[in-house]
């Protein structure tokens, strides 16, 4: 005949008098399971969908869904989505802004519903330099006519990407995947040659080393 084994169990989150040093335990409410880590309550899993954040880490990238639905990649990038509905047709409405220190090089899936039915999804590739905004549009499918035409412009750290609706009456559903935006620059301890001197910055040649001489 098979042994049953049984965890223990309750209505919420265990503590050190619930579990011995060891002992796993289940909060059946939060769908949660805990183990009793040297007096320690450590929560070693638990249901997805109740899960406020639920993440994975290797040690050198980790990826992180938040209970807000955003999917972030650390070290990598960063996953969004988001919904806008737009009313009338003016030019140059708001679809998603960014900081321009935050990411570099952005990818929008995006996707149109009018009113009246008719569809429209394209992909708009983004990429800035602090100063000035690079777009292209491509991979542009829809059900009878255009219904956006699209464009971005940066302003101090902020980059703003805008729509013009071809109809009143429009809901707008995108997912952007951004790029981190790197360091441009370096700096380097001394002479590279003795390895003595102090810190020299290469980007704006400051330092009180000259290299050179």
């Amino acid at each position: 005949m098979a042994t049953i084994i049984k965890l223990k169990r309750g209505t919420s989150t265990p503590t050190t008098s619930n579990l011995a040093n060891g002992e796993v335990g289940i909060d059946t409410s939060a769908q949660k399971f805990y183990i009793n880590d040297s007096g320690t309550i450590k929560e070693i899993g638990g249901a997805s969908g109740s899960s406020s954040v639920n993440s994975l880490n290797n040690g050198l990238y980790s990826i992180t869904l938040g209970s807000d639905g955003v999917l972030t990649l650390t070290s990598v990038g960063y996953v969004y989505d988001s919904s806008q509905t737009y009313t009338t047709t003016t030019a140059g409405q708001t679809l998603d802004s960014f900081d321009t220190t935050d990411y570099r090089g952005i990818k929008y899936l995006i996707n149109a519903t009018s009113d009246n039915g008719e569809v429209h999804t394209a992909t708009l590739l983004l990429t800035h330099n602090d100063t000035t905004v690079y777009t292209s549009v491509s991979d542009e499918v829809y059900s009878t006519s255009s219904l956006f035409t699209l464009s971005g412009s940066i302003s101090g750290t902020t980059v703003t990407v805008t729509i013009t609706p071809a109809e009143a009456g429009m809901t707008i559903d995108y997912i952007r995947t951004s790029l981190i935006s790197r360091a441009v620059g370096f700096s380097f301890d001394g002479d590279l040659q003795t390895l003595t001197g102090v810190s020299i910055d290469l980007e704006t040649q400051t330092g009180s080393v000259d290299l050179a001489a």
